[in-house]
């Protein structure tokens, strides 16, 4: 009978949990959990001082993301063409701990840039000129438009401001936004990221250990909407909520903490290189065995933060 079903499927919660802040229909048993989190941690997005960003959007994939052919060729019609082609991902290309690889590009027609200094990428964004148009301020609304979103923008401009692309440039840590865990790795290449990828400034490898441990990954879980498949939504709203263990680093003890994660985490990226550079393919559980080389699992540290 239905009573019976939603008896059997029910669980307890706290009304006490229940506040403006914002709340989840978590059993208490889990609740008590992500509580000790936070009682251990601080929020991911004051850890990082705010520098969790989305990934470009340009408005127009087709003309912005171009393959290495399309690349060479631009930049042998004109060096400078360089200056503003940079490597591009998505996604998908980003795995837990895995060096980042990828045959995108993007055009970085950034605002404000003078597209004269640019003409083989001008020649070359032509052909695209009235997809690209932004859309009109007075175009009647009950008419299509065969361009872009209205905005302040040039027809050769990427379609968004991007004030923080200089950390692009840098190290940092990115993930992607639909994923069933953690899967978090280190940028050392500059790569820029489109929208279904985030960006973390910071190349903090005892941050990374934590993101992508278990733990973490159970705390998304309660936090996050989930989508078929069991894939969660990894937005940054979600994310900068949840707590990050702050250590004292002039606490012998607790450095000695902070340092052992950290170390986990560089051999895990080293081991992901060693796999990646080599041409043999190694079967599941060579894999597995390779990567427990660390004596202890990354998430294993970094639960003993949180109690």
């Amino acid at each position: 009978s239905l009573d019976t079903a939603v008896y059997e499927a029910s669980h307890d919660v706290a009304q006490t949990t229940l506040d403006d802040k914002g709340w989840s229909l978590s059993p208490s048993s889990t609740q008590a959990i992500l509580d000790k989190m936070r009682q251990h941690g601080v929020p991911l997005g004051e850890y990082v001082e705010g520098r969790v960003y989305y990934g470009i959007k340009t408005g127009d994939n087709e003309a912005f993301v171009i393959n290495r052919t399309i690349r060479d060729d631009l930049m042998r019609q004109d060096p400078r063409s360089g200056e503003i082609i940079k490597p591009f991902l998505v996604g998908r290309d980003v795995k837990r701990y895995e060096p980042l690889a990828s045959e995108r590009f993007l055009i970085f027609t950034r605002h404000g840039i003078n597209i004269q200094d640019y003409p083989a990428i001008q020649k070359y964004l032509s052909p695209f000129k009235k997809q690209l148009m932004p859309k009109p301020k007075n175009w009647a609304e009950d008419q299509d438009w065969p361009g872009r979103k209205a905005g302040n923008y040039e027809w050769y401009e990427v379609q968004d401001t991007v004030d923080y692309f200089a950390e692009f440039e840098n190290l940092k840590i990115v993930y992607p936004e639909i994923s069933i865990s953690g899967n978090f790795t280190l940028d050392q290449r500059g790569f820029y990221a489109d929208t279904t990828t985030y960006v973390i400034g910071s190349d903090s490898l005892y941050l990374l250990a934590v993101l992508n441990s278990k733990l973490w990954t159970f705390a998304v879980s309660h936090q996050s909407s989930q989508i078929r498949g069991g894939f969660l939504r990894w937005k940054r709203q979600y994310l900068t909520q949840l707590p990050i263990p702050r250590l004292n680093l002039a606490n012998a003890a607790e450095k000695a903490q902070h340092d052992a994660i950290a170390m986990l985490a560089q051999r895990q990226l080293e081991l992901h290189q060693q796999l990646a550079a080599t041409d043999v393919r190694l079967d599941l559980d060579k894999h597995r065995s390779l990567l427990a080389q660390g004596k202890i699992p990354v998430s294993s540290e970094v639960e003993a933060l949180y109690i």
